[in-house]
């Protein structure tokens, strides 16, 4: 009986996983998962991402599968953001970021002359993508 319940819970699980990333159109092989609330999931790309002096350049992804309040009547759509993580002094900055809907088309984009880092506030989903990049690069290196 266990392990039917067991059984069970891992198949359930399974489906309302696969059901949350049913609208996504990344490519979750090049696109590390890396948190998830009702209104988003978080991502980062792994194909470019860089590491150099104890700094991070990675691409990040917002996937909302609904609105956001940026965008409150696009529907499905992506933010895209390249990031630098400093470990030495824990902060991110972003240099250039990118929104999308869910055909691709451009909504915003822009890249800034300078980052102007900030510090990674705890328990965030900065902190997470930070610490998640962490595990990543000690796993390429």
């Amino acid at each position: 009986m266990k392990k039917a319940i067991l059984i069970f819970t891992v198949l359930f699980t399974f489906l309302l996983s696969s059901v949350s990333f049913a609208s996504c159109n990344l490519d979750l092989r090049r696109w590390q998962w890396v948190s998830s609330t009702d209104e988003f999931g978080v991502y980062f790309d792994i194909q470019t991402l860089k590491y150099v002096n104890n700094v991070a350049e990675v691409w990040q992804c917002f996937h909302f599968p609904h609105s956001c309040d940026l965008h409150p009547n696009v529907g499905e759509h992506y933010h895209y953001c390249l990031y630098y993580i400093y470990y030495n002094n824990n902060t991110i900055g972003v240099k250039s970021y990118l929104y999308r809907d869910s055909n691709g088309r451009v909504l915003k984009s822009d890249t800034f002359q300078y980052v102007d880092p900030v510090p990674i506030i705890p328990d965030s989903i900065g902190e997470e993508v930070a610490i998640a990049v962490r595990k990543r690069l000690t796993r390429r290196y």
